[in-house]
C-alpha cells in the first residue's frame, strides 16, 4: 500500500508541479508490516502521480512521473 502523505501532519510529501531533489522523500510503501521509504533518484519536477494514495502496488510499479531537472 502506497502513502503519499506524512502520517504526522497529513500533508502530501510532493504534489504535481513541485520540484524535488535527489534523496527527497516521495512516499512510503507498506507491505507485510514492513514500511519502505521511496526517495527521488534524481532532481526534477513531479509531472504526474500514477497511483492513488492508499492503493496497493506491485513490486517495481511506477508511482510518479518526474521530469528531470535541466
Amino acid at each position: 500500500v502506497v502513502s503519499f502523505r506524512d502520517n504526522r501532519t497529513g500533508r502530501p510529501f510532493v504534489e504535481v508541479g513541485q520540484g524535488v531533489v535527489a534523496g527527497q522523500t516521495l512516499a512510503f510503501i507498506s507491505a507485510l508490516d514492513i514500511t519502505t521509504k521511496v526517495v527521488a533518484a534524481r532532481a526534477g519536477v513531479v509531472e504526474e502521480v500514477l497511483v492513488e494514495d492508499g492503493d496497493g502496488v506491485e513490486y517495481n510499479a511506477p508511482l510518479l512521473k518526474i521530469l528531470p531537472a535541466n
